[in-house]
């Protein structure tokens, strides 16, 4: 019987794109049902066959017309935190009406360029568009429209530069920034079934089975989706899924369109998350993987720039941090040779095209949780005392709840709300796993792949 799911997956990137695996086995074992997708993160989903409300690669170009565009003037910042409440604003601030249900929100919003910002599809008063086109344009007083993405973004870049407006402005990593925002949907006169089954997937289970069960990361959204579902998902790959239209792998890298190298490159993602501080290995220590290879490899240094994230910048490197969305970090994946970084999405990513990856990953998480076979995952596991046979699973963060005197929470039991996941050994200010970690250690494993044979310089 014809079934349609809807798949909520709404934590980190890395996660989202490891559920991709899972989804992919789902439609494979069973085609009759039919996917959305509700994420965050809708880019890392674009082209992808298996689950309906994507960006397929057959979408025909449509020139936008100027009556189609919208004034606006949200950050960028707020819009990807609250995206549903400046969805509403957005609704009320210019007096749009939408006779859209939620589910065919979820269903229209996926296409997006760059997938900066998440604004579904739109009814302006009665009239309904297959491409929707929004503008935001710091400082300037009307708004143009323009026959393809591209000349739009030359006609900012211009822009920008007569007005002396930094170029990564463009990006919106700023706080305060307006910039240039265009967006298209689905076709919204498609008729979305009856009758949409939802579930929220997670792998927590997987997580507290990962110390004896031996089962790898993808194996947490299988068997939840299996539970969710009542049906037979089975592996086909441990590797999660990304999907390039041909248009993208022909366009040129960001690196060679920026800096004009034409040379290869590895990716470097030093940085950590706010939440997730114990996965740090610190700047010096990424700094003398750099130094290291000086002469062998070009690194391009990715990274967020925004108020949870913090990347250091490096020296002797490409800087592009700050100036990547999602879905430009998964088209320069796709151009580099390889990639290092400690346990976060860029990792999955080079998983996802069978890429060379060196991974500092110390002692959170258990080896055979995490690892792919492709990739050279420097551990801890089984060295020291708190990862003797898996994974810590610490944090680095006090996150037991406190009142506004600073006195810890208790439940009616007596026991502290939350948990004291901050890492209980301590080299200076760093994890000792990850302080065991050297960069000549990673040095070598990068030099190994050239060395092994897969790849020649």
């Amino acid at each position: 019987m014809k079934r349609t799911v809807r798949l909520h997956q709404g934590q980190s990137p890395g996660d989202i794109l490891v559920f991709s695996g899972a989804v992919r086995d789902l439609k494979l074992a069973n085609p009759d049902i039919d996917i959305l997708i509700d994420s965050p993160c809708p880019a890392i989903f674009d082209n992808n066959p298996h689950v309906l409300g994507t960006n397929k690669a057959t979408c025909p170009p449509v020139n936008p017309q100027a009556d189609n565009l919208l004034w606006l003037t949200y950050d960028l910042a707020e819009i990807a935190r609250h995206p549903r409440e400046l969805y509403t604003k957005l609704l009320k601030d210019h007096a749009i009406t939408s006779e859209l249900s939620e589910d065919e929100l979820l269903w229209s919003h996926y296409i997006k360029l760059e997938n900066i910002v998440y604004l579904p599809e739109v009814k302006l008063k009665g009239r309904a568009g297959k491409w929707r086109w929004l503008c935001a344009r710091k400082q300037l007083k009307s708004a143009e429209a323009y026959a393809t993405k591209n000349s739009a973004v030359a006609a900012w870049k211009r822009y920008a530069k007569a007005n002396d407006i930094p170029a990564w402005e463009y990006n919106g990593k700023k706080k305060g920034d307006r910039v240039l925002v265009f967006t298209h949907v689905n076709d919204p006169s498609a008729k979305l079934p009856d009758n949409i089954e939802k579930f929220k997937v997670g792998y927590t289970r997987g997580v507290k089975e990962s110390t004896w069960s031996g089962k790898h990361f993808c194996n947490g959204f299988h068997d939840e989706i299996e539970e969710l579902l009542g049906v037979k998902v089975p592996m086909t790959s441990m590797l999660p899924e990304v999907f390039l239209s041909d248009t993208e792998k022909g366009w040129m890298s960001q690196v060679e369109q920026e800096e004009n190298y034409r040379g290869k490159f590895w990716l470097i993602n030093s940085g950590v998350k706010a939440d997730m501080p114990i996965k740090g290995w610190g700047v010096d220590n990424w700094q003398g993987v750099v130094d290291a290879l000086r002469d062998s490899i070009q690194f391009v240094q990715v990274g967020e720039l925004s108020d949870d994230h913090t990347h250091e910048k490096l020296e002797g490197v490409i800087d592009l941090r700050g100036k990547t969305s999602l879905r430009q970090i998964i088209r320069l994946a796709y151009h580099a040779e390889g990639a290092c970084s400690h346990v976060t999405f860029l990792m999955h990513l080079m998983a996802a095209y069978q890429k060379p990856c060196v991974v500092v990953a110390g002692g959170r998480e258990p080896r055979r949780w995490e690892a792919y076979p492709n990739h050279r995952y420097l551990d801890t596991n089984g060295q020291l005392d708190c990862c003797a046979y898996g994974g810590c699973w610490q944090s680095g963060r006090d996150e037991r709840k406190r009142d506004s005197t600073g006195e810890i929470q208790k439940d009616a039991k007596g026991k502290d709300i939350g948990e004291n996941k901050t890492c209980k050994n301590m080299v200076g200010n760093r994890s000792r796993c990850m302080q065991m970690i050297t960069p000549a250690q990673v040095a070598i494993e990068v030099m190994n792949y050239y060395r092994g044979g897969m790849l020649k310089f």
